[in-house]
């Protein structure tokens, strides 16, 4: 939200939701995960003068 009226540009942003096979995944091979859980995932498009275009969306609200 901060870079596009700086940079004075659209921004798009994606971001994947940690799903919980991925999680248990990374558990296992590096053990427990504490800065990360399952869930989130945002994606938005941020227009220069500092509106949504966009979303935001969150990883529940994303459409394959």
């Amino acid at each position: 939200m901060a870079h596009a009226p700086t940079a004075q540009a659209c921004v798009s942003s994606a971001g994947s939701p940690v799903g919980e096979p991925c999680l248990q995944g990374w558990e296992s091979a590096l053990g427990p995960q504490m800065r990360i859980a399952a869930g989130g995932g945002r994606s938005a498009g941020v227009h220069p003068f500092d509106q949504y275009l966009a979303g935001p969306h969150t990883g529940a609200d994303e459409r394959e």
